[in-house]
């Protein structure tokens, strides 16, 4: 995903797809322009299939991002490994990602750093009052949507989740003075 809240992103939405596989490349290609494929000058529809072509400009603008791609994912690395020594010492009130470097399997890229915290629409009033912006980007499980499920669908354990986690602001250009500045509000808040 290219989307505009994504590390690597585009001003649209929009997405791209790798594959060392022939026959996924030839059914995405298929899929990508409504199922449809040229023979000719003429244009054959073989299935059904979307309108997900990425556009020449929004691919050129993903090309130049891709350069400090990597240089970004460690620079929101450093800002999340900071944040983790910092908040250490909440761990009865903020529960903080699990950063594991000996695990060569994944990396994570934080595209968003997630805390778990007690008193989360307090804290979230408190940072914003301090000018900290912070997102609770699940308020409400999709489980919960009456119009998706009209059968009520109990999951306790994400529900308890969803009203107790904050996204820290996490970006590359975010400064050491600031990333020190969300930290001791965090502190202040839990230390009053």
């Amino acid at each position: 995903s290219l989307h505009p809240m994504k590390n690597l992103s585009v001003p649209g939405d929009g997405g791209f797809l790798t594959t060392n596989n022939k026959k996924v490349y030839e059914r995405v290609l298929l899929l990508r322009d409504h199922g449809r494929i040229k023979k000719g000058n003429k244009e054959i529809r073989k299935c059904y299939g979307f309108n997900s072509r990425l556009d020449n400009l929004h691919a050129s603008i993903a090309l130049v991002k891709l350069k400090y791609f990597f240089g970004w994912i460690s620079k929101r690395r450093k800002i999340a490994e900071f944040y983790n020594k910092e908040l250490a010492g909440l761990n009865r009130n903020i529960v903080t990602p699990k950063f594991n470097k000996k695990d060569k399997t994944y990396e994570d890229t934080f595209n968003s750093y997630v805390i778990i915290a007690k008193k989360r629409n307090a804290l979230r009033k408190h940072l914003l009052k301090n000018k900290i912006e912070v997102f609770s980007h699940i308020d409400k499980g999709v489980h919960l949507e009456k119009n998706l499920y009209p059968k009520k669908i109990h999951l306790p354990k994400t529900e308890k989740i969803e009203k107790e986690i904050l996204s820290l602001p996490i970006y590359p250009e975010l400064s050491k003075k600031q990333q020190l500045t969300i930290c001791n509000e965090i502190k202040k808040f839990y230390f009053k």
